[in-house]
């Protein structure tokens, strides 16, 4: 694995190692912005000034070496997603959904660079999830945004340090504005001891289950009489889950999305809607035995996790997701030797919508990397 850049003292953030690191950046040279909320100029501008504003931040230095790198490279990549979301509405300069944008194309970055699957996703959901404290108050739901955004950051206190960067390195009148509704939205994090940490569910099931209905008490801890496990797997084609299978899945029943297209005889890129189908009623009949099983298609979105997970759930089942990962090297070597690859647009596609699972999905959500010397 590659580590991160390192940040030991403030001249490891000069932009020109910073770009060395990340070219991705130029992109962001010319890239206009609303001059109401960004006076300073361009987002590449902007992006140095963030950067410019962590250096200064003593919050950030007393971060352990480890995570200061990953908010340095948040801090960098935080904006990446604007040039491809640019909008002009009513003659404003708009940039929809950029966040969620950047996450995608921070994730294939950092992928693409062999960077830990775990400090990549903590990354990326920093990307993600940058705006957050700015909006937490005036929110529908403004704890389960925090609760959220704790499990996936590993606690508030590095989304923070990046939000009052990004509030930092701003020309504009709402800047005091922003700054204190990040001071506010620690405070609510504070209150709700997730600063260091995430929210101290009392199991795995009252996790799971809160997330599912946050409407309830996050104290309360359910009753679990779960007494099987369904497995859910989610990855790439070629990433390794029948690898994964043939030497972890213990002769429980599998249920897979490929095989069922095969017997309905339907390609894929067609309707998938008879093939999800029928593979749902096989896994009811597996449900209620209560008899553990496996459900193998690629899952590379939360919408299609969870239409699975909740499935299962309704069961009373417990939910282990495993996230099957390998280098884009790999990945290409396999798919190419594969009696069917995958078409190059259809794997581009994949990778646009691919979201790894995070633990507010399911009772365990585990990442295992195939070995490459496996088919």
């Amino acid at each position: 694995m590659t580590p991160l850049p390192t940040v030991e003292g403030p001249a490891d953030l000069g932009w020109d190692r910073l770009r060395r690191w990340f070219p991705e950046v130029d992109d962001l040279i010319g890239c206009p912005q609303d001059l109401d909320f960004h006076g300073e100029g361009d987002v590449a501008v902007h992006t140095r000034l963030v950067v410019a504003a962590l250096a200064e931040d003593p919050r950030f230095w007393d971060l352990p070496p480890t995570v200061r790198s990953e908010v340095a490279t948040a801090a960098v990549l935080h904006d990446i997603g604007k040039p491809s979301t640019i909008r002009i509405e009513d003659g404003r300069i708009r940039q929809p959904g950029h966040a969620r944008r950047g996450a995608t194309l921070t994730r294939l970055a950092l992928w693409q660079r062999a960077v830990a699957p775990a400090a990549r996703e903590r990354v990326a959901n920093l990307v993600q999830l940058h705006l957050v404290p700015f909006h937490l108050l005036d929110r529908e739901r403004p704890l389960e945004r925090l609760y959220r955004a704790s499990w996936t950051c590993g606690g508030l206190d590095t989304l923070l340090i990046l939000a009052a960067a990004d509030a930092s390195g701003r020309v504009s009148s709402t800047r005091s504005d922003l700054l204190d509704r990040v001071g506010l939205a620690r405070l609510l994090a504070e209150e709700h001891g997730v600063v260091a940490q995430p929210y101290p569910f009392g199991s795995d099931q009252a996790r799971v289950q809160w997330f599912r209905r946050p409407d309830r008490d996050p104290a309360y801890v359910p009753f679990d009489d779960a007494t099987f496990e369904v497995v859910v797997l989610s990855g790439l084609p070629a990433s390794g889950k029948d690898h994964w299978i043939r030497h972890h899945g213990d002769g429980r029943p599998v249920i897979g999305l490929d095989d069922l297209r095969a017997v309905l005889g339907v390609v894929p890129g067609e309707g998938q809607g008879r093939v999800v189908a029928a593979a749902r009623d096989r896994a009811r009949v597996e449900l209620r035995a209560r008899r553990p099983f496996i459900w193998n298609a690629t899952n590379l979105s939360r919408r299609v996790r969870a239409g699975v997970v909740g499935l299962a759930l309704d069961y009373g089942a417990r939910v282990r997701i495993v996230a099957t990962e390998v280098s884009p090297s790999v990945l290409a070597a396999r798919n190419a030797s594969r009696r069917r690859p995958v078409p190059e647009a259809v794997l581009a596609r994949m990778l646009r919508i691919w979201e790894p699972p995070d633990p507010t999905e399911a009772h365990v959500v585990q990442t295992v990397a195939s070995d490459p010397e496996e088919g």
